[in-house]
């Protein structure tokens, strides 16, 4: 029997399961690179329900979960933003594609990715950006493969710490 892969647009009734989903999978990804007093601090300030709420009712940013035979697999978290390094350009930035570890390999990541490029093309989106941590190889191979380029940095402060996070861009 295959599995079944579904996405669907999140709702103010998933905030719940997007809270924990994303405590859950950034702890699994950068726990055992940041202190737990830095990881708390980044986690109560941002990934707590009142915080996805506001976002979900956000008009400009939309969070998609992905299930995989009825579970909960991973999500993308992405909203038009424009970046100074794209002038009057319409622009989409992909802020999360958190998967949970035991799903990785699974081409959920790419599912979401795919999907992403799929919806701006549909809106007319020429230019997709993201950030992502330099201490993060996985994540930033992932994304080379999709045809993503560094175009600059950025200060990511998680807790207290000030880390780098490398900017990456896709034309369509």
């Amino acid at each position: 029997m295959s599995s079944q892969l579904i996405i669907r647009k999140a709702g103010p009734e998933d905030v719940p399961a997007l809270e924990k989903i994303s405590v859950e999978t950034f702890v699994e990804t950068f726990a055992a690179q940041n202190t737990k007093e830095n990881m708390d601090m980044f986690l109560k300030e941002c990934f707590n329900l009142q915080a996805i709420q506001k976002e979900i009712a956000d008009k400009d940013t939309e969070y998609h979960m992905v299930f995989l035979d009825n579970k909960l697999a991973g999500y993308v978290k992405f909203r038009k933003a424009p970046n100074k390094e794209f002038e009057n350009s319409e622009c989409l930035e992909i802020a999360r594609i958190y998967v949970y570890e035991a799903y990785q390999g699974k081409k959920i990541g790419a599912t979401l990715m795919q999907f992403v490029i799929d919806l701006a093309k549909v809106k007319g989106i020429k230019i997709i950006w993201l950030g992502v941590w330099e201490f993060n190889p996985k994540a930033i191979q992932f994304y080379e493969k999709w045809g993503f380029k560094v175009f600059g940095k950025h200060v990511f402060r998680l807790g207290t710490d000030d880390q780098n996070d490398l900017l990456m861009c896709k034309y369509l």
